[in-house]
């Protein structure tokens, strides 16, 4: 594991951090002072110890590394586009698909998940009380945040946080807001050094192989991430044979409903107000994540992709995951299609709480439009139904 940790990154943005002309936006207060040495302290030596236990994992369980990835399923596409949603449907054919869990994340290692796995059959000997303290912290700790996005250590979680592990995503963004560091994620096929891929997916390769052997599943792999929209000729090269759902919504409840998300998480990472120089970052990730995929999809096998739109999605979930596998040649069992048959009694009674603002955060519903026109146009979405 320590081939793939970018040291240098690491190393800058600790300096960087300190240094005085970098704290326009984040000043040191004594609690920004108390996280970044804490930081800085304590995630060297937890990576040690992931590191560790990457090296036991090849001791006593070498068999991983025969584990063969067939036809993994990746969902990608913007933020607030369904991903989330469409990722925990599909994780519901258990029969078919292993993914991710936030704390199989976390602890990336198969040593670390058996022993975890111990942990929570002798908690559940005397009652499962740790198992319900948890779920009572992330409920008050993940108050506000699962307005917008439900998170919890036992749900499944988006691959993009892996990369945490070896300090190469653009989730450190929210952790250390500053100029001109992480971003080649928008452009990660296109920006990053061949070598540097390499490194990226290879890691990325030896998770998802652990993750297998620790399921003890044959199946097909299943991930999420929306950041792995600037990944897509990386998939198809690292992965020849997966599959690949863009999840497509429309631009004018993408991009408010995004700012709100990243305002949150700006809060709730460094308790700051969002600034104006970042939600242009991010109002440029989204034009990214609209047109780079589509584009790259469209010169691919249209049998390995599938373009979801997320209004049926939401209203048809049952009729939408049947047409996705007559695509992929995916053979639907009774129990996921029982469990599809619920899913849709509950899309016929769910009223959406989300309100999408443009004036909240001084958007203009000409300049969306005008700057998203391709996909208003190819897709026909409705371009004046918000104010």
């Amino acid at each position: 594991m320590f081939s793939f940790f970018d040291y240098k990154t690491f190393i800058r943005i600790a300096i960087k951090s300190f240094c005085s002309g970098n704290h326009e936006k984040t000043p040191l207060t004594s609690k920004r002072i108390v996280f970044l040495i804490c930081f800085f302290f304590l995630f060297p030596i937890f990576q040690v110890i992931n590191a560790i236990c990457f090296k036991l994992d090849e001791l006593f369980f070498p068999a991983f590394r025969d584990v063969q990835l067939k036809q993994p399923v990746f969902i990608i596409g913007n933020p607030r586009s369904g991903t989330t949603h469409m990722h925990r449907l599909l994780a519901l054919d258990s029969k078919r698909f292993y993914f991710f869990k936030a704390w199989e994340i976390i602890f990336p290692s198969i040593v670390q998940k058996k022993c975890l796995k111990l942990v929570g059959k002798i908690d559940a000997l005397f009652g499962s009380h740790f198992h319900r303290f948890i779920l009572d912290r992330e409920k008050r700790s993940f108050q506000d945040l699962n307005k917008v996005h439900p998170s919890g250590l036992f749900l499944p979680e988006e691959c993009e946080f892996l990369f945490i592990h070896i300090f190469s995503t653009y989730n450190l963004l929210f952790l250390f807001p500053i100029k001109n560091e992480f971003d080649w994620f928008l452009n990660f096929d296109s920006m990053l050094s061949a070598e540097e891929k390499k490194r990226i997916m290879s890691f990325y390769i030896e998770c998802i192989k652990r993750q297998a052997f620790f399921k003890k599943s044959d199946g097909q792999f299943l991930s999420k991430s929306p950041g792995f929209s600037s990944k897509v000729d990386s998939l198809y090269q690292y992965f020849p044979e997966c599959k690949i759902i863009y999840m497509l919504r429309s631009p004018m409840e993408v991009v408010p409903s995004v700012y709100s998300l990243v305002t949150e998480l700006y809060l709730s990472a460094i308790d700051l107000a969002v600034d104006d120089e970042m939600l242009e970052n991010v109002y440029q990730m989204v034009k990214t994540f609209y047109n780079y995929p589509l584009d790259r999809l469209a010169e691919k096998e249209t049998s390995s992709y599938y373009i979801v739109n997320y209004d049926k999605l939401a209203k048809n979930p049952k009729t939408l995951i049947t047409d996705l596998y007559k695509h992929f040649g995916f053979e639907l069992n009774s129990d996921y299609m029982a469990m599809l048959n619920m899913e849709d009694q509950k899309a016929q009674k769910y009223v959406s709480r989300h309100q999408y603002s443009l004036a909240k955060f001084n958007l203009s519903k000409t300049q969306i439009v005008h700057d998203f026109e391709k996909i208003f146009d190819h897709f026909e979405f409705v371009k004046d139904n918000f104010e």
